[in-house]
């Protein structure tokens, strides 16, 4: 715990979240392109990247329940496979149509199997350092941020959008190496060797065994969703991550439509690289050392987040495409690593995994809607400016949503700790005695 094995971990689920959120992020380049090279709505390309995100909620929904089952490393392994195979097929085909089920549906199942284990493992080797060790693996979203759009554009470049993507497949496979280095946490492994004993019965008796692990599964999943801050929060995610990853989803297309070179683009996704990596170490750290409340941070940084969305129509300079781009990945930059560090104390570490799972696949549900809305927008109005409004809207109402879970969350623990002190204060009374003398009695 903290040290020795714990740091190859964090390698490992370093890497392993620097080439999703790397492949998840470049979406905006990729999604230039599909509109240029083929005769697709705005709408439409927005839908190929939603339904991939709504595939990877349904996996993603399994991901915490196999890896805790199973093994961390066996999960990671094949949603490597998955993603590297799905962008090969997408490069070699060339019916747009061919997309939803090449890039949605295989690259989608393997981020979501990939995402919930390589950031909850951290949480099982990690204790004083939680929140520093987690900050380092989402500052990888930060350093993919400074890498894959230039890797993206280059591939483009030089080998055309099919060409380029059959190349990121095979970078994306690097995700398999990363993988062979998390081992089972010591706390899961009675567990999986106790469930992997069962798993030989399972062949015999597949029903019984399906069954038991779908009624494990529901019954955790049911003790979750009870948690109201729970609910709160993960609504409240499902509006942020719509209105953060859509910002770089719309920002190229809309800084090439006011005739921005796709360099200038590059660069202004580039920057927000920076900004990322500066925020989510920085946060990490400042909750480390109790500066703030992982809450407080969440709501200010939307809520500003929300307000410069609205106003960056308005203005045309390159140095505020630049500016706008730092603090878009600056401020709610840190969003993952707040999800975790808010959802633990209201769920537990042992449950953190599965509460990931849940969470993703209600924010990545939303995305099925969110994301094609703010693409169409653009096909009703002919300009971008309403998709960012609607970008700012949905994350000022993330803040919101945080601030009445967290004054829930409050509520229910001075709730339960003035129940305490009540028991603790009858207890020690003398009115106490008599029931304590007879509960004994009754025992016996």
């Amino acid at each position: 715990m903290d040290s020795g094995y714990s740091w190859v971990i964090l390698t490992g689920a370093f890497m392993n979240y620097m080439i999703l959120t790397g492949v998840l992020k470049s979406f905006g380049i990729l999604y230039a392109e599909l509109l240029d090279q083929y005769d697709i709505t705005s709408g439409q390309g927005a839908f190929i990247f939603s339904l991939k995100v709504f595939m990877l909620a349904i996996s993603g929904a399994l991901s915490g329940f196999l890896s805790t089952t199973f093994s961390f490393r066996g999960v990671t392994f094949v949603g490597g496979l998955l993603i590297g195979s799905g962008l090969c097929f997408s490069g070699l085909t060339s019916r747009p149509e061919m997309l939803f089920l090449t890039y949605s549906l295989l690259t989608g199942t393997g981020i979501g199997l990939c995402i919930p284990s390589s950031l909850s493992i951290v949480n099982f080797y990690f204790n004083k350092k939680r929140a520093l060790a987690s900050g380092i693996v989402t500052s990888a979203g930060g350093v993919s941020a400074l890498i894959f759009p230039a890797l993206y554009r280059w591939f483009f470049d030089s080998y055309g959008i099919r060409g380029g993507l059959v190349l990121l497949g095979g970078v994306v496979l690097n995700v398999c190496v990363g993988s062979l280095l998390l081992r089972q946490p010591a706390q899961l492994r009675k567990r999986t060797q106790f469930d992997n004993e069962h798993t030989k019965s399972f062949l015999n008796s597949c029903w019984t065994e399906t069954s038991k692990y779908l009624s494990i599964l529901r019954n955790t999943f049911k003790q979750i969703i009870q948690n109201p801050s729970f609910r709160l929060y993960t609504a409240a995610f499902s509006f942020a991550l719509v209105g953060y990853t859509a910002n770089f989803t719309v920002i190229p297309p809309h800084l090439r439509s006011r005739g921005i070179s796709d360099n200038d683009i590059v660069t202004t996704i580039m920057i927000s690289g920076i900004g990322e990596l500066i925020s989510r170490i920085g946060v990490g750290y400042i909750v480390d050392k109790k500066f703030v409340k992982a809450e407080t941070v969440f709501i200010a940084n939307m809520g500003i987040s929300g307000i410069l969305s609205i106003v960056f129509p308005f203005f045309d300079e390159v140095s505020v495409n630049y500016t706008y781009s730092l603090l878009a990945g600056l401020l709610p930059g840190a969003i993952n690593l707040l999800m975790m560090l808010m959802l633990s104390p209201v769920i537990g570490v042992e449950q953190l995994p599965s509460a990931l799972s849940l969470s993703y696949l209600f924010i990545h549900t939303f995305y099925l809607i969110g994301m094609p809305f703010i693409g169409y927008m653009d096909d009703l109005t002919g300009n971008w400016n309403v998709s960012f409004y609607s970008i700012g809207v949905i994350l000022i109402l993330s803040a919101i949503l945080v601030l009445i879970g967290t004054l829930t969350y409050n509520v229910e623990q001075k709730s339960q700790d003035i129940n305490e002190e009540v028991a603790l204060e009858f207890l020690q009374s003398p009115e106490s005695k008599p029931m304590l003398a007879v509960s004994k009695i009754s025992r016996v």
